[in-house]
């Protein structure tokens, strides 16, 4: 996570830079120059202003959100299949993703033998694209916290607004690029019983 402390630091150097270069601008009289310079160094300054009257207890941006935020991706349409039924009298949706499927960001646990959610970022704008609400946190794989390997590749939330939330991932190959990416196969919402 990288606090808004941080980036008041971070922004508080590429404005000292701005002001140095707009400074050297004036001094070597580049004419041409100047007006990006100020305009440059207005903007940085707004942005710091901006970060200084954020209270920094309560505001925090993971690395993942502050590079979507600096740089959108592309809308993405994702092919499914949505399945709807009833399993033990309670509904069951799942929705099913052919390759290549939706790109999910995975970190490996320390002991190396899982890996978690922790970027939201990707499964929550797939769930957007399904019409489902957002998550609000990262998850680690079910295996390492059931001990089983049966739910190796899972990862669920039980407090979901609208009942259970099962991702299972898998491997996909994108044959346009040859690229190998761990993906979304399936997303489940089973009923509360």
């Amino acid at each position: 996570m990288v606090a808004v402390s941080t980036l008041k630091i971070i922004f508080l150097v590429i404005l000292a830079l701005a002001l140095f270069r707009l400074v050297r601008i004036l001094i070597q009289k580049e004419k041409e120059s100047v007006l990006r310079a100020v305009i440059i160094c207005a903007i940085l300054g707004a942005i710091l202003y901006g970060l200084t009257t954020v209270k920094t207890e309560k505001v925090s941006l993971s690395i993942g959100q502050l590079k979507r935020l600096i740089f959108p991706s592309k809308a993405q349409d994702w092919e499914y299949i949505k399945e709807e039924g009833v399993r033990q009298g309670l509904p069951i949706v799942r929705y099913i993703f052919p390759e290549p499927g939706p790109r999910l960001n995975l970190t490996i646990d320390p002991a190396g033998n899982t890996f978690s959610i922790v970027d939201v970022g990707p499964v929550n704008a797939v769930l957007e694209y399904l019409g489902l609400p957002p998550v609000e946190e990262g998850v680690s794989e079910l295996s390492s916290i059931t001990g089983s390997t049966l739910n190796i590749n899972t990862y669920r939330w039980d407090d979901y607004p609208k009942g259970i939330l099962i991702i299972e991932r898998g491997l996909c190959r994108n044959i346009d690029n040859l690229e190998t990416y761990h993906c979304i196969t399936n997303i489940t919402i089973r009923g509360r019983g």
